[in-house]
């Protein structure tokens, strides 16, 4: 799975710089404490960012910690970046960025769906929340539905809140990052 996100890394930068001459840029944030920024801030506020690969070494063969399957652990922990999306079949996923891992730990050492807050919970269908007890929140298709990773299987799902119906994008991480594709056309 890390070669295949590296891969797509590659292809997003490659494709990023040939349309537009530089390195994808981001609003500046100066709260954001990051090595992820390249040059300085331009006249609009936005800066330049590099991916990185995560100096923190960690056997994904032996990942004990937390209830989540290694898969996770090997995608919140290879690398790091600001902003990434992508077209799987035409359709715009955008991943949550991964910049610093602490601020994940707790997530992934408790069960249950890392973005919702008690509050929220007691909002929210009762089949919602048992539905993505095991999801993890990774990012949005479409700017429609919350991307998952779904413990239980592996998979890769949207949510569709409305009609409590999970639908599957990709079997795995490594096919996610293997089909997608840094423009709508089709795959250069």
């Amino acid at each position: 799975m890390k070669e295949a996100m590296l891969n797509y890394l590659k292809k997003f930068f490659e494709y990023y710089y040939k349309t537009t001459g530089f390195l994808p840029k981001v609003p500046f944030d100066e709260d954001l404490d990051t090595k992820l920024y390249v040059g300085e801030i331009d006249e609009e506020g936005y800066i330049q960012w590099m991916y990185q690969e995560n100096p923190t070494k960690i056997d994904f063969e032996k990942v004990k910690k937390g209830p989540w399957r290694k898969e996770l652990w090997e995608y919140v922990y290879s690398y790091f970046f600001l902003e990434l999306d992508g077209f799987l079949d035409g359709n715009l996923i955008d991943l949550e960025p991964i910049n610093d891992v602490s601020y994940l730990d707790y997530d992934l050492e408790q069960p249950g769906p890392s973005e919702y807050s008690e509050e929220t919970a007691q909002y929210m269908d009762p089949i919602d929340m048992k539905a993505i007890e095991n999801f993890f929140y990774i990012g949005n298709y479409e700017g429609i539905f919350d991307i998952y990773f779904d413990n239980d299987t592996g998979n890769i799902v949207t949510y569709d809140f409305d009609y409590h119906k999970k639908t599957v994008i990709a079997d795995t991480f490594q096919e996610l990052f293997e089909r997608l594709t840094p423009s709508r056309e089709k795959k250069e």
